[in-house]
């Protein structure tokens, strides 16, 4: 189990001290991601797909997806993390980030998306079979 929790942290340890060489570039990170996605996903122990949070996230999903760039996009303008010359600002942006972006998707999901799932509910109901008279 040690060498599937490496895989997991050894991507994201070595991406935000920003260790870059000819070899650790970007696409070589992106494949040590999907490799990290790939030990998620296939093992139970590491994450539990029937927990609460996971419950949760899968349920606030979309609008994690939809307002993802936006929150990040007003961060970097309105430079809510920093300049980006100080030493945790990649922590700052990725929590700020992170974090705003799971209150958003939140409260779409209470506000806007689960009136319309129940106005859903109540018209996609199947009507009872039609006896043979």
């Amino acid at each position: 189990m040690l060498p599937a929790y490496l895989l997991i942290l050894l991507p994201f340890a070595l991406w935000f001290c920003g260790v870059h060489t000819r070899v650790l570039n970007d696409e070589f990170y992106a494949i040590l991601f999907a490799a990290s996605i790939l030990v998620i996903t296939t093992h139970d122990a590491v994450i539990n797909p029937d927990r609460r949070l996971t419950l949760f996230l899968g349920k606030i999903s979309y609008g994690i997806c939809m307002y993802h760039w936006l929150v990040l996009e007003l961060i970097l303008k309105y430079q809510l993390a920093g300049t980006g010359k100080e030493a945790f600002y990649n922590l700052k942006l990725y929590a700020l980030t992170l974090g705003i972006t799971l209150a958003a998707a939140y409260l779409s999901y209470r506000f806007l998306e689960k009136p319309f799932l129940k106005i859903k509910e109540k018209y996609n109901r199947n009507p009872a079979p039609l006896k043979n008279a």
